[in-house]
C-alpha cells in the first residue's frame, strides 16, 4: 500500500486462507525477470511455493474474496 502499486492476486482458495495467521509462510516480491531464479531456488532446495499474482494497478485484489483500492486500504 505505502508504494502506491497494486496487486492482483489468483491462488488463493477461500477467506481462511487469504486471512489465517498459519505459521511458516512468507510473501516474497521480485521483479518478473527474476521470478524464475527464485522458483529455482525454492526447488534446488525443497521450499514449497505458490505464485499468488502480480503487483500492478492502483487496487488489492483476491479473486473474488476481495477487491480494494489503495486509497481505502490506508
Amino acid at each position: 500500500v505505502r508504494s502506491g502499486v497494486g496487486a492482483r492476486c489468483a491462488r488463493v482458495a477461500d477467506h481462511a486462507e487469504l486471512f489465517g495467521e498459519s505459521v511458516g509462510r512468507i510473501v516474497v516480491c521480485v521483479e518478473a525477470e527474476h521470478a524464475r531464479e527464485v522458483i529455482d531456488r525454492c526447488e534446488a532446495h525443497g521450499v514449497p511455493y505458490t505464485q499468488l499474482g502480480a503487483a500492478m494497478g492502483d487496487r488489492i485484489a483476491f479473486k473474488d474474496l476481495l477487491d480494494v483500492s489503495l486509497d481505502d486500504a490506508t
